[in-house]
């Protein structure tokens, strides 16, 4: 696809060498033909010195950014891509090249706003449909949780944030009682992707993430979580129709406090997905968890929560405004086979997203679910049933390529038809986060 746009592009634009009687054809010179068969550091060197005396021709510019570009220097091209859209900020050309240096450097805000306005200025050009063909790439990333862009050799997430807990529990005798938990939190994930192509990832991974009481301690415990995983990605398309996979394996530990494992989890998840648009997303997942706790309870046949979980997920995305603005609606079934039969249960779940735009280049995120729980084998003196309800608000804002901030809101509520088992948890804080 490159090369093809290259081909329309050398076309007989001229230039003035430096050291020649009159203007020849851009094509016909040596940074032409050496950016052509992919000599790019000789390309970068001949334009460099036809823009001494084509200081504002748009087509050495343009190519001047797309050697820097090959070359790895991002930097260098975005800065030469920025002064020639302002000699001429309406170029289809500059905007759909310079969006391909954004999205592959992942400012992936910045390439969309690149894209569409390709598609709004040429609609039925070759660079419209490739403008199309990254949006629906991008889409198809954000769902398989893959960046823009070819992936890293190694990647590095690191967040530190504030959170309050404030917890609402039902009591005995009828009066509620709360406990009210300031926690600082630090989340650390290491990727290494040992095949990193285009349409493939192979991916393995390891997080860390630790929650420190720093008020009421006596009433909480510090939490501390390790997960290592890998995975395999791959984005495609086929008969028009984009395609996603990811399948996943996990191993996960919790402990509390510095004492012996809460729980350990392992675990895998497949989930595929295919877009016939860049305005629609469907995705089917199945997720397959086998969790042992070192609790077993008062007698492991009624109260152990060793279990086997399976769940299978159907979602569907909308999106709108060039996905800017993205809205998910999804239903999810779960069984729960546990070796104490009092954490038998199954039943389904609903949940709807949206995502949008806000001012200043911040980001609204919104969600809410609604789970129901049926107890099939609960021993007790009534039938156990419990529905679930939360919602989750964040805003977010990028700060520069690697820096990101954001604030959350949680608040969930669940129902017992045994009212002692019933509870509310509200939690909102603040956190930023560094990624590389």
């Amino acid at each position: 696809m490159r090369r093809r746009l290259i081909a329309l592009l050398l076309s007989a634009t001229a230039v003035t060498p430096v050291r020649a009687e009159g203007p020849i054809p851009f094509a016909n010179t040596e940074a032409a033909q050496a950016f052509q068969s992919g000599r790019y550091d000789v390309a970068l060197r001949e334009l460099l010195r036809l823009r001494e005396t084509n200081p504002r021709n748009l087509l050495v510019l343009r190519y001047l950014a797309m050697s820097y570009d090959r070359l790895g220097r991002v930097n260098d091209a975005l800065r030469v891509y920025i002064e020639a859209l302002a000699l001429d900020p309406e170029n289809v050309a500059l905007l759909y090249h310079s969006g391909e240096t954004l999205y592959n450097a992942r400012y992936a805000e910045d390439a969309r706003r690149h894209f569409l306005a390709v598609i709004e200025r040429a609609p039925d050009s070759e660079y419209a449909r490739r403008a199309r063909e990254y949006l629906a790439d991008e889409t198809r990333r954000e769902a398989a949780h893959q960046p823009p862009g070819p992936p890293p050799l190694f990647g590095l997430q690191a967040s530190l944030g504030w959170r309050r807990d404030e917890y609402r529990f039902a009591a005995a005798l009828g009066a509620d009682r709360t406990s009210i938990v300031d926690r600082l939190t630090e989340t650390v994930t290491v990727e290494y992707f040992p095949v990193r192509r285009s349409g493939w990832a192979v991916a393995l991974d390891a997080t860390g993430y630790g929650a420190q009481a720093l008020r009421h301690r006596d009433a909480a415990n510090d939490l501390w979580q390790w997960t290592v995983g890998a995975r395999v990605q791959r984005v495609g398309q086929w008969a028009g129709v984009g395609l996603f996979g990811l399948a996943r394996a996990f191993h996960q530990t919790v402990r509390f406090d510095g004492g012996p494992d809460y729980s350990r989890t392992a675990g895998a998840a497949l989930q595929v997905g295919a877009s016939a648009s860049e305005r629609a997303l469907t995705q089917a997942t199945y997720r397959f968890t086998a969790d042992d706790f070192e609790d077993e309870g008062f007698d492991p046949a009624f109260a152990s929560r060793d279990a086997l979980n399976h769940a299978i997920e159907l979602e569907q995305t909308f999106f709108f405004l060039g996905n800017r603005l993205r809205i998910s609606l999804g239903a999810k079934y779960q069984k729960n086979h546990a070796e104490g039969r009092n954490f038998d249960y199954d039943g389904p779940a609903y949940c709807a997203a949206a995502s949008a735009p806000l001012a200043f280049g911040a980001r609204l995120d919104a969600g809410c679910e609604y789970r129901e729980e049926t107890y099939r084998n609960f021993a007790g003196p009534a039938r156990r049933e419990t529905t679930r309800r939360e919602w989750n608000v964040a805003i977010s804002r990028r700060l520069g390529r690697n820096w990101s901030a954001t604030l959350h809101f949680n608040d969930a509520d669940e129902d017992s038809s045994i009212p002692a088992l019933s509870y509310g948890r509200r939690a909102w804080g603040a956190s930023v986060a560094y990624e590389y």
